[in-house]
């Protein structure tokens, strides 16, 4: 379902309400404390996680009819550019805000059309197409540059490279870092049209044709270069440099789709922090989702051990229950599940807990500390963590992977 600013502040504000109905005696001023100083910290990093997402920003480039306009498209996953333009229309760049409204999430994919063509549209020289998108990348501040070729046109792309190269230089003096992308389209054409990219031969064109413009184009040595899957060479290369991060090869015609999922496995590694979350979720990538629940586990973890470490008279597991119930609503939404309150009363009764909605908080507390590892009224701040992070291994293995293992018999290193 994804995550969505009023379902996050509605979502707050309920855990909010749940520790005032915490089911044990304490003086005012010692839930004063623990709710400002423990639970606070926590609601608000949630808070700024949600709110400080930003959309990704994708900025392509390369000749027109190379299949930067396909490879928008493949990647949203529906047509929301112009295919093959076969004579640039514009000088400038096109911005697309695509809404993906089911995940509550948005993508900015800037089309930079024609600054790579011999013939610029409206454009004095080439010095004022280069400067034009150097004007634009500061302007939009890309997360990441997905440099569009060809395969058939490598032996061609000097002149390309030694534009990026310029435009890298002009980014380093701004002290910005925007990685690199080499796309090789259109893969499907190289020798028969009609025999399937799977084909033998045409996997060995796919890896000669990025080998030639490993050692030839880029004139990279080979201990600088590794594959993105061992098992399968032809879906690309990382690239140990300071530009071009990968060479990806592509299918992006809409019949014909091929190593598109590695592209976007590649990119939801390399984005930054706060333009993940609304590319992760559009994807539903597992292995970076689960990355994200990894980090959340470890944050909620010390903000419990800092619950077991207070200087009051009593914390326990009762004080940890809207800590640790915030924290399985988040692993659940990451996984796709509804942000609500009802997402973690899913899982604690698939852990064999009796926690329909209508018993209340009250209830939801004593049954939470059922399943905890280690119980008792005293903790220590080693104690709270590690059975928080239990907690949450747990509730990511039954929502990412349907699994229903007990917290106690999770093993925490």
């Amino acid at each position: 379902m994804g995550f969505n600013k009023d379902k996050t502040r509605k979502l707050l504000e309920d855990i909010d309400d749940l520790f005032d109905q915490l089911p044990i005696k304490m003086s005012g001023k010692h839930k004063t404390y623990i709710k400002n100083a423990v639970l606070g910290p926590a609601l608000n990093e949630v808070r700024n996680m949600i709110e400080e997402s930003r959309p990704p920003v994708m900025m392509i480039v390369g000749r027109s009819g190379h299949g930067k306009s396909s490879l928008i498209n493949a990647l949203v996953g529906r047509e929301v550019a112009k295919v093959n333009p076969v004579v640039p229309e514009t000088q400038g760049s096109t911005c697309y805000e695509v809404p993906f409204e089911e995940f509550g999430a948005t993508w900015r994919m800037i089309d930079t059309r024609g600054f790579f063509d011999v013939i610029n549209p409206k454009a004095a020289n080439k010095e004022e197409a280069e400067k034009q998108l150097k004007k634009e990348i500061l302007e939009y501040r890309p997360d990441i540059f997905l440099h569009v070729i060809n395969i058939k046109e490598i032996r061609t792309m000097s002149k390309d490279l030694l534009v990026m190269k310029d435009i890298r230089e002009t980014l380093k003096k701004e002290d910005i870092k925007i990685p690199i992308v080499t796309i090789l389209s259109n893969v499907d054409i190289l020798g028969n049209p009609r025999v399937p990219i799977e084909d033998p031969e045409k996997q060995g064109q796919i890896i000669q044709g990025m080998n030639y413009l490993i050692r030839e184009v880029f004139q990279i040595e080979e201990p600088k270069v590794k594959f993105l899957d061992l098992h399968h060479p032809s879906k690309g290369y990382i690239l140990r440099e300071d530009h071009y991060l990968a060479i990806i090869p592509l299918s992006t015609y809409p019949d014909n789709l091929w190593n598109v999922e590695t592209l976007e496995e590649y990119i939801g590694e390399v984005l930054p922090e706060r333009a993940k979350l609304d590319y992760l979720q559009v994807k539903n990538q597992t292995a970076q989702m689960k990355k994200f629940t990894t980090s959340i586990i470890k944050r909620f973890s010390t903000v419990a051990g800092g619950v077991g470490s207070s200087p009051i008279p009593i914390a326990d597991f009762f004080v940890l229950t809207p800590l640790q119930i915030l924290m399985i609503i988040l692993i659940g939404t990451l996984a796709g599940k509804e942000m609500k309150i009802e997402t973690a009363h899913e899982y604690l009764g698939a852990m064999g807990l009796n926690i329909g909605a209508a018993l209340g908080f009250r209830s939801l507390a004593h049954q939470l500390t059922k399943m905890i590892p280690i119980g008792g009224m005293f903790i220590s701040g080693g104690i709270a963590s590690s059975a928080t992070f239990a907690l949450g291994k747990s509730a990511e293995m039954y929502f990412f992977h349907g699994k229903v293992v007990n917290p106690k018999n999770i093993k925490v290193k």
